[in-house]
């Protein structure tokens, strides 16, 4: 089976013949090396013509990504191994990879460094998926895959630039389904000097992941979040403002957040770093708090309606979100409680406004179209509907939107408890805040924030 090593070159002709040897020193010897010149300014052309058992692409620079395409493209083999000019592979490299290949489609091994920082590196992680790329790369730019897997996700990306191009091409392809396979063995020598595309890129990181979602939400609606405001004289002051926090920190693809209600006094002081849009209004009514926002020109047709005390502690595609409510039977939430990760509560006077849908968690967001909740206004008394857990599901039982189960994205600074006895007797149950900070959320911000106190976030 014929394995085609591709290496890219850009005016690093002093390290390429350190490259090309350790590939010729492989175990595995059915090799085609093909060295893509990237429009260097020194002697890479020559040094890859030294080499007679090489191929040599010439080109005009366009960068990493496009170097590496150019050589894929122009490969004979199916399976593929990407080597940067300056880094080097261990002897046993390639034949340690080829015994994976049949059994996933990215095989990648732990890599030492060497010249100005000698270590090691691996993920613990043996087989990370599409979610474990996200925020973290965990497999090296030097990896096996398959030609044909390269085709599918369309290439390396030629925008990127400015580094972590492999990154983005591996969440691309976990994103597809493709799986991936880590060898516990320190197999790629990283070359760390102080021209090295990682010690630029670092500098760089969080830009590129912005980049990375951006890209690949492209093309999806960009809708509004609306947070109606809770009575002022109830409010704990670190729900909204954690709230907005981490929708900044989780969420992609909103275009505001509007705050709904007459806003607190402390809000402009206390919340002046965070991006938001205030609606003031008198009304204290949920209901109507949020058909102000559907009245008002600026909010997008389409918009997520959260409470105030949400915390979002996972990335989410605010467009994607689903309409979360359950109606499953109560023994079965008693049972699957850890499943839905959320508090339930039960109200008994609802039966008339909700038919068969007795049980929902006031918890979680759900999506809004103003033109049909408008239109709903129409048939409803606004005044009766004063909890957020009404409106949620009157909308839902509205529009038909059928239960959905899926974990809950989102954490709550309440310390809200259903007690078994009280659900077997359907007593009323009603969520309260505590004037102080809970544990739940110390606990969100030692993990998100380590080098920040309660009140620098």
């Amino acid at each position: 089976m014929l394995v085609s090593v591709i290496i890219p070159c850009y005016n690093q002709a002093h390290f390429l013949p350190d490259a090309i040897n350790s590939v010729l020193e492989q175990t595995y010897t059915n090799i085609e090396i093909i060295v893509v010149n990237d429009g260097s300014t020194d002697d890479t052309s020559t040094v890859a013509k030294s080499f007679h058992n090489t191929k040599l692409i010439e080109k005009p620079n366009g960068h990493l990504s496009s170097a590496r395409n150019a050589g894929i493209k122009a490969a004979k083999s199916n399976i593929i191994v990407t080597l940067d000019a300056d880094d080097k592979i261990k002897p046993d490299f390639i034949t340690k990879c080829l015994k994976h290949i049949y059994d996933y489609d990215i095989i990648s091994t732990w890599l030492e460094t060497f010249g100005n920082e000698n270590r090691q590196w691996g993920s613990l992680n043996l087989k990370p998926e599409y979610n474990d790329f996200k925020h973290k790369n965990h497999i090296n730019c030097c990896s096996m895959f398959t030609k044909m897997m390269w085709q599918e996700i369309g290439g390396y990306d030629e925008n990127m630039k400015q580094g972590f191009e492999d990154w983005d091409f591996w969440r691309r392809a976990t994103k597809k389904g493709y799986t991936v396979r880590i060898i516990p063995e320190y197999l790629f020598l990283y070359r760390k000097h102080g021209n090295s595309m990682f010690s630029q890129a670092q500098e760089i990181r969080d830009q590129l992941i912005n980049f990375m979602k951006v890209k690949e939400n492209k093309g999806k609606e960009l809708i509004d979040i609306v947070c109606p405001l809770g009575n002022e004289s109830m409010h704990n002051d670190n729900e909204l403002k954690f709230c907005l926090r981490s929708i900044e920190k989780h969420c992609n693809g909103y275009r505001n957040i509007y705050v709904v209600g007459t806003f607190p006094r402390w809000g402009n002081q206390y919340l002046k770093h965070i991006k938001y849009d205030s609606i003031e209004t008198k009304a204290v009514n949920i209901w109507r708090k949020i058909l102000t926002a559907c009245n008002n020109p600026n909010v997008s047709d389409n918009f997520l309606f959260i409470n105030d005390d949400y915390i979002f502690t996972d990335e989410t595609f605010i467009s994607e979100y689903p309409y979360y409510y359950s109606n499953d039977d109560l023994k079965e939430l008693l049972v699957n409680r850890n499943e839905y990760d959320a508090y339930r509560i039960i109200i008994e006077d609802t039966q008339n406004a909700i038919p068969n849908m007795t049980y929902f968690d006031i918890h979680k967001p759900i999506l809004i179209n103003k033109q049909k909740f408008i239109e709903m206004s129409n048939y409803i008394n606004p005044s009766e509907f004063s909890k957020g857990l009404l409106v949620k599901s009157t909308y839902c039982n509205y529009i038909g939107v059928k239960p959905v189960k899926k974990k809950d994205l989102i954490l709550r600074n309440a310390d809200d408890f259903i007690k078994y006895e009280s659900i077997l007797k359907k007593e009323k149950l009603f969520s309260y805040h505590n004037e102080a900070i809970s544990d739940l959320f110390i606990n969100f911000v030692e993990e998100n924030y380590p080098d920040k106190s309660l009140y620098e976030i």
